[in-house]
This record gives C-alpha cells, sequence and structure tokens, in this order.
C-alpha cells in the first residue's frame, strides 16, 4: 500500500473538514491550555531551585559565610552543618562577591568534581581528579596534628610521558599553607 503526500494532506484536510470549526476550536483551545500548564509548572518547579555554594567547609566557616550571606539579604540554607545552598541563578554572583570578602578561608572541597564525572570524563580529567582526592586526604591529616587550625595542600604532578631514553624529568612538587592556632 503506497501513499503519497498529496493523499495524506488530503485525508488530513477530509478529517478536519468532518470535525467542524467548534470542534476544530474546541482542540486547539485545550492544546493551548495544556501547553500553558506545563510550561507553568516547569517556571514553579524550577524558581525554587538551590544549588550547593560551598560544602566540606568547617562548622565555625559555615557559620561565618551563612551570617555574610544572610546580611547580603540573600535566601541561604544549610545543609548538613557544613553545605551551604542557595538559589540557582545566584550561585556565581555570591561566589565572587564571597571571594572579594576573602570567603571561603579554608581550602575548597572537591566533592562537585567527584559528582560531575561520568563515562565521558577523559584520562586528564581523572587524573585530576585523583590528585585532588590525595590533596584533601593529606590537609585532612595534617589537620589532624595539634596546633593546627587549616591547612591548603597544592600538589603539581607532572604528565607522565614514559620513555625509554628520556632524561629530562621534572619532578612532582607541593606546596603546603599552614594556618596554626593562637
Amino acid at each position: 500500500m503506497k501513499f503519497s503526500i498529496s493523499e495524506i494532506a488530503s485525508q488530513i484536510k477530509e478529517f478536519y473538514k468532518k470535525l467542524g470549526k467548534k470542534k476544530i476550536v474546541i482542540i486547539i483551545t485545550t492544546l493551548g491550555i495544556v501547553i500553558a500548564g506545563a510550561i507553568l509548572i516547569s517556571l514553579i518547579i524550577n524558581s525554587g531551585k538551590y544549588s550547593r555554594l560551598y560544602s566540606g567547609l568547617s562548622t565555625n566557616e559555615a557559620a561565618e559565610i551563612y551570617s555574610v550571606l544572610e546580611d547580603m539579604a540573600v535566601d541561604v540554607k544549610v545543609k548538613d552543618e557544613n553545605t551551604i545552598l542557595v538559589p540557582t541563578d545566584q550561585v556565581a554572583t555570591l561566589k565572587m562577591q564571597l571571594a572579594v570578602q576573602g570567603y571561603p578561608k579554608s581550602s575548597l572541597s572537591y566533592d562537585i568534581f567527584t559528582e560531575q564525572s561520568s563515562l565521558l570524563t577523559t584520562d586528564y580529567e581523572k587524573k585530576q581528579l585523583l590528585v585532588f582526592q590525595l590533596q584533601e586526604r593529606i590537609q585532612e591529616s595534617i589537620k589532624t596534628l595539634q596546633g593546627v587550625k587549616d591547612v591548603i595542600v597544592t600538589l603539581s604532578i607532572p604528565e607522565d610521558n614514559s620513555y625509554v631514553l628520556k632524561d629530562d624529568e621534572v619532578p612532582a612538587t607541593a606546596s603546603v599553607i599552614l594556618k596554626m592556632n593562637g
């Protein structure tokens, strides 16, 4: 059974003629109301979304940042005592405003990178995630030492170009910034 475009078009025209103008208006109006309702519902659902501004902060620093955000009249929420949530559309602006004021004072958590990893993550990104996680583990270990208030560890690990006859290897380096109590 072969159909041509003109036959299909003529069948559609006949279908609309059989319906009548009143039914066509009802169908179009109903379709418009359904589309408008779907758009309205999606706007309502998305308008109240909150995103993580910072996580992995100390309780004291989370309280400081919370206080600063409240002074800025930002609708802020706290999750798990050390995660700060703000409206999604304000995240970038607030990060810049807080950076000007020197926040966060401690090092950041790289949880966001591990949450964003997927099957499409490249080898380079996976290596960077490993470096970030290693930095965090070293930081947490140093923080357990008596007298250490905060620490920032930065590792610089060069790319591994394993050639047999390569003499000019670049060594890995580490930088540690300690903030002591007192």
